[in-house]
């Protein structure tokens, strides 16, 4: 009986934190989303990784995995209705649910920086045991783009990504 019941624990446990670590590949069923997944043993085979002028050298042998995510969104004009947020695809609705799901999980928000109608917010979350899962969020006016990073990221590694933008 103690068997069965602590077995029940464990998959129930299992499958709560499968479903926390999968939302962001949900994104992968809708037509109308590209979506980027790139393995440990890819990363791997990157040589070196620039963004600007920050070297991700170090941080891409850190990472597990990569999932970029990007769509493009519904252009609200002057004069639509009040319920336009009824209007929009479900993708669209989704990635907003995105930082609604973050918030809930208790991410814990880096940087967020506005420059006219573009919005860009980097959050984080521990995994575990030096595993870390960052998250920045781009939305623009016409386009919304999620890049997740997964892997044993340090505090240098996170600042080296919040000076990327």
């Amino acid at each position: 009986m103690k068997r069965s019941i602590i077995l029940s624990l464990a998959l129930m446990l299992a499958s709560v934190a499968t479903w926390a670590q999968s939302f962001f590949e949900k994104f992968e069923n809708y037509d109308d989303i590209e979506y980027v997944y790139i393995s440990k043993s890819l990363i791997g085979l990157i040589d070196n990784v620039k963004s600007g002028n920050v070297e991700l050298k170090g941080i891409s042998e850190k990472l597990d995995n990569v999932i970029i995510i990007d769509m493009d969104k519904p252009v609200v004009v002057k004069g639509s209705p009040n319920n336009v947020e009824n209007l929009m695809p479900a993708y669209v609705r989704y990635a907003h649910s995105a930082l609604i799901y973050m918030h809930n999980e208790r991410y814990e928000r880096l940087m967020s920086a506005k420059d006219g109608d573009e919005l860009t917010s980097i959050y984080v979350k521990n995994r575990g045991k030096n595993k870390k899962e960052i998250v920045i969020y781009n939305e623009e006016k016409e386009e919304i783009s999620i890049v997740v990073l997964r892997g044993n990221l340090s505090a240098e590694d996170i600042r080296k990504i919040s000076k990327m933008k």
